[in-house]
C-alpha cells in the first residue's frame, strides 16, 4: 500500500514488504537507478540486519534517499524518507507506530551533526557494530 505525504513536501512515504514496493515519486526510481551496485550492497546489508533485529510488525522508518531495497530486504513495512533530517517527523512516525529508524547511509551522522545528536538523546541506538544509525525508538537511551 502506497502512503502519500500529507504535507506535499519532498519526502516519499511508502509502506512495503513481500515481493517488492511501489512508490509514484519519480525521484525514488532515479536514485535506485543511480548506483544499483553500491546501494544496493548498503540497503541489503542493512535490511538484512533490521530483520534479524525487528518482529515481523514492526515498523520501521528509512532514511535511504528515498529507495525502498531497506525494507525490501527487511521484509518488513514502514516509512521512506527522502533526505529529511527532522527529529520532530521522526518522533510523529514514532506516534503513528514506528518501533525502529534506521539510516543506510555511513556519512549521514557527520553530514547532519544535529539531527543524529537529537536521536541519540531521544532513542536508544542499537548495532553500534554496523556502519549504520539503528534507534529502537520505543526505549530511551539508557533502557
Amino acid at each position: 500500500a502506497i502512503v502519500g505525504d500529507s504535507r506535499g513536501g519532498d519526502t516519499a512515504m511508502i509502506l512495503a514488504g513481500g515481493q517488492g514496493a511501489l512508490t509514484p515519486d519519480p525521484r525514488v526510481k532515479a536514485i535506485v537507478a543511480i548506483a544499483p551496485a553500491v546501494g544496493n550492497a548498503i540497503f541489503h546489508a542493512t535490511g538484512v540486519r533490521l530483520r534479524s533485529m525487528t518482529a515481523p510488525d514492526d515498523l520501521i522508518v528509512t532514511e535511504t534517499g528515498g529507495s525502498p531495497n531497506v525494507l525490501y530486504y527487511a521484509d518488513r513495512r514502514g516509512w521512506l524518507l527522502f533526505r529529511e533530517f527532522d527529529p520532530a517527523r521522526v518522533e510523529n512516525l514514532r506516534r503513528s507506530g514506528a518501533a525502529w529508524y534506521a539510516d543506510a547511509f555511513p556519512r549521514d551522522p557527520q553530514e547532519h551533526p544535529d539531527f543524529f545528536r537529537a536521536l541519540n538523546e531521544r532513542y536508544r541506538r542499537v548495532a553500534e557494530d554496523s556502519p549504520w544509525r539503528i534507534y529502537r525508538l520505543s526505549a530511551s537511551p539508557t533502557n
